[in-house]
């Protein structure tokens, strides 16, 4: 399997042979960068035209782990991930012939909010709107959205972020179910549902730094090239990281974060003033109630 980095002056290749892992030159190609199927090949394009191409990703039975560590921040997207947020041009008839689940309703919306179908259709959401499953939530610049799923999870974005759900399963009945979410970038603010009510273990949050495992919880959080930060409103998590150390956080307002160029990540004392300050565009989305 070949890894070709394009751009729009050259192009450059990398022999990875039977390694499970693909290098990515920057941490713009996790956060930023559209992920398009092309035949066999995963291309990720930058929004300033900047490609690059793991050559035959999708002809492995087990297509490899996207990885990178720039300033000690250790990146890493798996198949799942990837495929979350993968647009697929000829699916286009598929998906219009065979309607997807809605997995949520926005219920807040200002600024710029797009979803993103897996043909690569980009549609404008407003109040009311409806996110099907498979979809890519972004907003723009000066923008926040909130959304509602199934099982009546609240899950809120700030300016410039990128949110998936995957496997969004609910039994209303049972109250039961499993759901996976991925944020790439941007501030987020959640309240987890009746899913994680249920067993905590069914939610679980993916981002290109770790995983946020639930326990009945209110989180903030926010990535970026910079580095990242989760911290705990109520409840508890555990964040693991790419490196497979995890960390506990059950005490209200603590966070876990780590910025470039430190070597591990630290647990942050903080206030609630702090907290909303850090985080006033997601938690506008919010009501007294809901918080």
């Amino acid at each position: 399997m070949r890894d070709i980095f394009t751009n729009t002056q050259s192009e450059t290749n990398f022999s990875l042979g039977s390694t499970t892992s693909a290098n990515l030159p920057s941490p713009a190609f996790f956060h930023d960068a559209r992920f398009v199927q092309d035949g066999n090949d995963l291309v990720l394009i930058l929004p300033d035209g900047l490609q690059h191409t793991v050559a035959q990703y999708f002809a492995e039975a087990t297509p490899p782990t996207l990885t990178g560590a720039f300033s000690g921040l250790n990146y890493s997207l798996d198949p799942a991930i990837v495929t979350m947020f993968l647009e697929r041009p000829m699916l286009m008839a598929q998906s219009q012939a065979t309607p997807a689940q809605v997995v949520g309703t926005i219920t807040e919306a200002k600024g710029e909010v797009i979803a993103v179908a897996p043909d690569g259709t980009r549609r404008p959401l407003e109040i009311d709107g409806l996110l099907y499953e498979g979809e890519v939530l972004e907003t723009g610049k000066v923008s926040a959205v909130k959304v509602s799923m199934l099982d009546q999870t609240l899950f809120s974005l700030g300016s410039d972020s990128r949110m998936a759900v995957n496997d969004l399963n609910y039994n209303a009945n049972t109250q039961s179910g499993n759901s996976d979410y991925a944020v790439l970038k941007g501030s987020f603010l959640f309240v987890s549902g009746l899913i994680a009510k249920n067993n905590p273990s069914d939610m679980e949050v993916t981002t290109p730094v770790g995983s946020i495992g639930i326990r009945g919880t209110i989180v903030s959080g926010d990535i970026n090239e910079n580095g990242f930060k989760f911290t705990l409103i109520d409840g508890a998590i555990e964040v693991t990281t790419n490196d497979g150390e995890v960390y506990g956080v059950d005490e209200s307002f603590e966070s876990i974060g780590m910025s470039e160029g430190e070597s591990e990540p630290s647990i942050l004392e903080g206030d609630l003033a702090e907290i909303l300050q850090e985080n006033i565009e997601t938690f506008d989305t919010l009501s007294q109630r809901e918080v």
